[in-house]
């Protein structure tokens, strides 16, 4: 029996050595079990008809059946039966089930009950299949039986996983791997990974999709169970995909094609083919991409709807030879492409518009060209509004209709939009593909939770903003200020910068990320440890803002960035000018995902607050743990959270967050055990202006599941507050400010930004937000941080605050690791109600052997 879950051709020796032997010492009793437990085992190994067979033998083999024996009978035949499209197996099976449950036979019962379940999806009765699937899972948790509490589990959370009920299928998942684990179940443990893979690809989480995919298919490895291998391989090679792991993931695709072979099942590798197909185009070997896409089309060549996408790639590759008319008849030949013009606006025809509106930009057909733009932005809005409008099931349900590669494509796009001089239709394009990503990313923060409130206003939130025009964006513009919108060319394609001040909009062109993202980690590797990567900075700098103020008039002393991908991970105000000027000498700036959420922000009503909630010094408690930090060993995620994970007091903190507090006309100071995550859950946020932490922060640059801010741990909670419940916080308008290392840290996404823990406090309802791209020195930051306050304090903007007190820094020959990691993000012009404050500045720490933050330390 313990062979069954991690070696079933040992399992089947060991059944028919069991039944031999108990056939020769006439234990006939014994010999009908292990002629049952081969029937189940050869039903799957070998097909329905042989189990029918065996379990004909086993009913044969007993003297006297039992009500028991009936209820078995009965459920095993209907499985087979249903198997063999027998009607009368569903009948079957609900009589063994009920004979089951009126002999307490709670084993025997759960079996059948997930036969049913099993039986009823099949027939598309999803909702009546949850049902028995959540009654068998209760039977086998009457007697604890984890074997059933295992297989139940990781089945109903796969069916939960495909009805959108993520929170649900995230939990059922977990217990099945728990479960699996308590009983060696090494098959049904793999599974439920396979699935959570699944589930943190659908959340937009690729760093523990990726994980959980590895340990899935290790595991089905070393059990020869190539399905499995197959399916956790493809999972594992999409979570490197979405992370933009190119090669590698190509790698991995490769080798689910392999898998899917060996087992038998080569038509199951179409969409591994078609993936590879789509990485060797993007690192440029057209050749081995046709010869992919050749072998697709054999093994898809009855399949009309895989033969249609095949038509799609090729376009692509034809696109990449410099063929643009053969690009163009294929995309034209598409369903897809009469679909669009007829006004059919689902996501699998905007995306052949989104081709056919690159291919046509580059073959100078702008007729066609600006319809098909025309239909995505059309089409994005349309999805926008569903998702935004529909109930809580139905918004959560539309992350099963993700934009797949509009983050591939659209770069391309706006740069041949303004090679052409249409630089407000680039604006208005770049737009609708933010404000879409960004209620992405606010559904998949609430699918995370369990909590349908909270579920219900994060799915809405600020996510309804009407989309802002070129024309709303110029009138509400100072003179002196100017909006700048990155989008960044993927590889070696061209990068664009669009330029937006009250008087017009323009947009100059720079290099793509792989030109560019050696300086960017460089730059911001040295700085975290107090060295200015100059040459770096200066290249950086004179990529991407020489040009930039180079259009701007000398008037304009304020800069809106809305960065895309991986530009997200510098501080723009900390990079050299050509003139040797550090950015901040010339120009204030502030960051926002796009030009809606900027309108957005501005457009608040000002809280009625006045209160500082300062946090600091919690105190922290180790716990056993599967958590990860950018600095440990790969390790599982999940259940465990946090535990384990080890910090370091940080002393100076609180005098850090009293020092905050006395800025306050009123304050409310939490430290020690009382800055705790349930204080904070229980502020009264109405009343705040500005909320402090002066804490550790958790960041996983690969995965938003292991990111969190660590508070003191108290009644009911663990301490640590995860992204989704920041979201949940329910901020009026608010200053936050996170000094905690790498707090604006995380897995970078498109155009709307870093998902680290910014992003969502934006979500909950704050106006702006101060944060930090590296780690800070617990006590070398506190002169910092009283400085910006004090600055504030006299009446300055939150983002004109922050660049006098980094000025200031530089003046004193401060490292630039403890000024250069802090930025704005949200509203940079609010003016939080602070009030003047008598007192001497602290003085600035330069002891280079100053212990820093760490959120690694032991």
């Amino acid at each position: 029996w313990r062979s069954l879950g991690t070696d079933p051709a040992r399992a089947d020796s060991l059944l028919v050595e069991v039944r031999e032997e108990a056939r020769r010492a006439g234990l006939t009793a014994l010999e009908a079990e292990a002629v049952f437990g081969l029937a189940q085992l050869r039903q799957r190994t070998q097909g329905p008809r042989v189990g029918r067979q065996l379990m004909g033998e086993w009913w044969a083999l007993l003297e006297r059946p039992s009500a028991q024996d009936t209820a078995q009978h009965l459920c095993a035949l209907g499985a087979i039966n249903e198997q063999l499209g027998d009607t009368s197996g569903i009948r079957q099976l609900e009589t063994g089930a009920a004979i089951a449950t009126r002999l307490a036979s709670w084993r025997t019962a759960g079996n059948c009950k997930l036969l049913v379940a099993q039986t009823a999806d099949r027939r598309g009765y999803r909702e009546g299949a949850a049902i028995e699937a959540r009654r068998a899972l209760a039977d086998f948790e009457r007697i604890r039986y984890e074997v059933g509490v295992a297989l139940a589990s990781q089945w109903l959370g796969y069916l939960e996983l495909q009805r959108g009920k993520y929170a649900s299928s995230r939990g059922l998942l977990d217990g099945a791997v728990r479960a699996a684990r308590i009983t060696r179940f090494e098959s049904v443990e793999a599974w439920a990974r396979s699935g959570l893979s699944e589930l943190h690809l659908t959340l937009g989480d690729p760093g523990a999709a990726k994980v959980q995919a590895s340990i899935a298919a290790a595991s089905h490895r070393r059990r020869n169970d190539r399905w499995g291998m197959a399916t956790a391989l493809s999972f594992e090679a999409a979570a490197l995909e979405s992370a933009g792991d190119v090669i590698v993931a190509r790698a991995r695709y490769s080798e689910a094609i392999t898998a899917f072979v060996a087992a038998g099942l080569p038509f199951n590798s179409l969409s591994a083919h078609v993936a590879k197909a789509r990485m060797e185009m993007r690192i440029g070997v057209l050749d081995s991409a046709e010869r992919t896409l050749n072998a697709a089309a054999v093994l898809g060549k009855t399949t009309e709807g895989l033969l249609r996408e095949q038509a799609v790639h090729r376009a692509e590759l034809a696109m990449r030879r410099g063929r643009l008319a053969e690009a163009e008849s294929l995309i034209r030949g598409t369903p897809g492409a009469v679909s669009w013009r007829m006004g059919d606006l689902n996501l699998s025809s905007v995306m052949i518009a989104l081709r056919e509106a690159q291919v046509s930009l580059r073959a100078g057909h702008m007729e066609t060209a600006d319809s098909a733009v025309t239909a995505v932005t059309a089409g994005l809005a349309q999805w926008r509004g569903q998702a935004i409008h529909a109930d809580i099931t139905g918004s959560l349900a539309q992350l099963r209709e993700n934009g797949g590669r509009l983050s591939d494509l659209y770069p391309d796009v706006v740069d041949q939009l303004v090679r052409r001089g249409l630089v407000e239709r680039a604006f208005a394009f770049v737009e609708q593909i933010r404000a879409r990503d960004i209620v992405e990313r606010r559904l998949q923060t609430a699918a995370s939770l369990g909590d349908t409130t909270a579920v219900g206003r994060l799915s809405r939130g600020r996510g309804g903003a009407p989309i802002a025009s070129l024309a709303m964006l110029r009138r509400s513009l100072r003179n002196d200020e100017a909006f700048v919108s990155y989008t960044l060319g993927l590889d070696n394609d061209r990068s664009t910068a669009l330029i937006v001040t009250r008087d017009g909009a323009r947009s100059v062109s720079f290099p793509g990320r792989a030109a560019l993202i050696s300086d960017i980690e460089r730059f911001a590797k040295l700085a975290a440890a107090g060295i200015e990567a100059v040459a770096s900075s200066r290249r950086l700098g004179a990529a991407l803002l020489a040009p930039v103020l180079s259009e701007l008039p000398p008037t304009v002393r304020r800069l809106m960035l809305s960065p895309d991908h991986d530009l997200h991970r510098i501080p723009f105000d900390a990079l050299r000018l050509p003139d040797g000027r550090y950015a901040l000498e010339r120009v204030t700036i502030s960051v926002v995902p796009s030009a809606t959420t900027a309108l957005t922000l501005r457009t608040l009503a000002v809280g009625g607050g006045s209160e500082v909630l300062a946090i600091g010094d919690p105190r922290f408690e180790a716990r056993r743990s599967s958590a990860r930090t950018d600095d440990s060993d790969t390790r599982e995620p999940g259940g465990a959270g946090f535990a384990g994970v080890r910090l370091q007091r940080l002393r100076f903190s609180g005098e850090e967050a009293v020092r905050v507090a006395r800025y306050g006309t009123r304050s409310r100071v939490l430290l020690g055990r009382d800055a705790g995550e349930g204080a904070v859950r229980r502020a009264n946020w109405n009343q705040v202006t500005v909320a402090h932490f002066a804490t550790h922060a958790i960041v996983d640059v690969e995965s938003q599941s292991r990111t969190a801010l660590a508070l003191s741990p108290d009644a009911g909670t663990d301490g640590f507050l995860t992204p989704a419940e920041l979201a949940t916080l329910p901020l009026r308008s608010p200053l936050v400010v996170l000094s905690a290392c790498h707090s604006l840290g995380g897995q970078v996404l498109g155009g709307e930004g870093l998902r680290g823990l910014a992003a969502p406090l934006l979500e909950a309802g704050a106006r702006a937000i101060v944060a930090t791209h590296w780690s800070i020195g617990d006590r070398s930051v506190v002169p910092f941080v009283d400085r910006f306050y004090a600055a504030m304090a006299a009446g300055v903007t939150v983002d004109e605050a922050l660049r006098q007190t980094k000025l200031a820094a530089i003046r004193d020959g401060v490292s630039i690791s403890d000024w250069g990691g802090f930025s704005v993000i949200g509203d940079g012009t609010m003016r939080p109600r602070l009030r003047p404050v008598d007192l001497a500045p602290i003085a600035w720490v330069r002891d280079a052997a100053q212990a820093r933050r760490d959120t690694t330390s032991p």
